[in-house]
């Protein structure tokens, strides 16, 4: 009820008063530090954001998804996941790469994953036709169905030991070999 009382007493000063502003400075260095597109702010779960060229969703209290290439990154021929992201002054440690997060990405030929990332998700690189060079971190403890199938310029895949779980036609399509 308290709550509900601060809301019509703040709602009725802005009547009062006239409209309230915020100073731009501040409104645009929050937009520079991570571009934010909250779905819902219910759960912490639920937060997607952009930063720089990859576009991230939280998957627990301090952790996120790599979900695919931001508008910014769609051209780009490279890509490096990061161990960790920071989004409104809060740090996140990557741990995956989501379903079908570069599926089709035509323009991008090299891959550097993470040490911090265990898990590709199925179709996670599906289709990257230029894809040519990969390293997967120390982490990588499992690659989904079909996480490189159909990338016919991909030669090698260089990975540590790590890796336990080779989903059904992780390679499938492709004259690829893999580097211990």
């Amino acid at each position: 009820m308290k709550n509900f009382k601060k809301v019509i007493l703040a709602g009725a000063m802005l009547l009062s008063v006239g409209t309230m502003s915020v100073p731009t400075a501040s409104v645009s260095a929050a937009k520079a530090k991570c571009n934010t597109n909250v779905t819902s702010t219910q759960s912490n779960t639920s937060k997607k954001f952009t930063s720089g060229n990859l576009c991230y969703k939280v998957t627990g209290n301090n952790t996120c998804t790599v979900t695919g290439l931001s508008s910014q990154g769609k051209k780009s021929s490279s890509c490096s996941i990061p161990t960790s992201v920071t989004c409104n002054g809060k740090k996140y440690k990557v741990t995956s790469i989501a379903n079908n997060a570069f599926k089709n990405c035509d323009n991008l030929k090299s891959v550097k994953v993470s040490n911090c990332v265990s898990n590709i998700g199925a179709n996670a690189f599906k289709g990257c036709d230029s894809l040519k060079n990969v390293t997967l971190g120390k982490g990588v403890s499992n690659l989904g169905s079909n996480a490189f199938s159909s990338c016919n310029s991909l030669k090698s895949v260089n990975c540590g030991s790590t890796i336990k779980t080779l989903g059904s036609n992780c390679f499938g399509n492709s004259t690829c070999r893999v580097v211990r």
